[in-house]
């Protein structure tokens, strides 16, 4: 090959350098832009607990005994206590994992009955809730139409439940 072969095959060689690199270093870019190295799922762990509570016969939910049957979004008032939410959420003797208070009203705001779920998770982190790092908590307020069965009456309420993980 001659030698102005060779310098007109290295000056067409350069632009497709240049070209290579810049494709290489956007594919970089690109991964590291949308690859997550923590992944928080607090937010849809509250939100599952929460629906556990309405859809789940352990929970909340009133369960008729003749018909074998749940139903969703009914709200058992004999259910509607701390003893019966430490039984239908399970994580464990000591729970430093979630907290839960739960309040049933009328739709005109008369309150019904109010619950919590580990106590003592509630008083150590409601204090510390939406501080962000080591030692602060977040929380989840969700608001949900039910209805309330009481002695085989059936009122329209609305249950708010505040979720609270530590950091």
């Amino acid at each position: 090959m001659k030698r102005g072969n060779i310098a007109f095959f290295v000056l067409m060689k350069i632009p497709q350098f240049f070209f290579a690199i810049f494709v290489i270093l956007s594919i970089l870019f690109l991964v590291r832009y949308y690859m997550s190295f923590r992944t928080d799922v607090r937010a849809t762990e509250m939100e599952l607990q929460a629906n556990r509570l309405l859809y789940s016969p352990a929970c909340l939910a009133y369960y008729d005994d003749r018909l074998q049957r749940a139903y969703p979004g009914v709200v058992d008032s004999r259910k509607v206590n701390t003893l019966q939410l430490d039984s239908c959420i399970r994580y464990g003797e000591r729970n430093d994992f979630l907290a839960m208070k739960i309040s049933l009203t009328e739709l005109d705001g008369t309150p019904l009955k109010e619950a919590t779920f580990n106590e003592p998770g509630i008083r150590a982190w409601l204090p510390r809730l939406n501080r962000q790092g080591p030692g602060g908590a977040g929380g989840r307020q969700m608001r949900r139409p039910v209805l309330y069965r009481d002695n085989g009456e059936v009122i329209p309420a609305v249950m708010d439940v505040l979720a609270i993980m530590p950091n």
